[in-house]
């Protein structure tokens, strides 16, 4: 698998491909499991003559520099580019792997701002809601049938009616400045 066959986040471009949480998992566990054998072997001539005796059997623990070997060029030439194909391999294994941490990391900011603005709306709710709660109450306290003088004038209920709107959008705008002066929203 080549480092441009892989695109983690779809063609979304900045939006957040649904599915590529599952491809990056995916690609995760399978560089999980495939490098650590790789880094494993990259040595070849250990797995190859694992122990002196080997090394003695092949010829290559003599001090005499003249003595006779078995020629082993054609092993040495095939352990030769079974390393550099590994080294390859792991090279690139390393570069997908830092490729899906980066996506990872840019997936997990990419929820963050997607959460923030839940949180903002929410708190833009939860302030409206408040404000609706007061003029309820306001109007539960002007509503009690109790003489307040106030029912006895003639525009006394638009009167009120209007105060009342204009104070909670007051009381919202207020509030919702309040929690951008703290960074709370934007």
């Amino acid at each position: 698998m080549q480092l441009s066959q892989i695109n983690l986040l779809g063609d979304a471009g900045d939006e957040l491909d649904p599915l590529a949480g599952v491809r990056l998992l995916r690609l995760k566990k399978l560089l999980g499991g495939g490098s650590a054998p790789m880094r494993d072997s990259v040595d070849p001539y250990s797995h190859a003559y694992p122990d002196s005796s080997s090394a003695s059997a092949m010829g290559y623990d003599s001090d005499d520099p003249f003595e006779s070997r078995i020629d082993h060029s054609g092993t040495e030439m095939l352990l030769e580019a079974y390393l550099t194909q590994l080294e390859s391999l792991t090279t690139e294994a390393g570069d997908v792997a830092s490729t899906i941490k980066s996506t990872e990391e840019m997936v997990d900011l990419q929820l963050d701002l997607v959460r923030n603005k839940i949180l903002s709306v929410e708190l833009r709710l939860s302030v409206a809601s408040f404000m609706v709660a007061l003029g309820c109450f306001v109007t539960g306290m002007f509503g009690m049938n109790l003489l307040s003088h106030i029912e006895t004038q003639p525009h006394a209920f638009w009167t009120t009616s209007t105060l009342l709107v204009v104070g909670m959008g007051a009381g919202y705008c207020a509030f919702i400045e309040a929690c951008q002066r703290l960074g709370l929203v934007r």
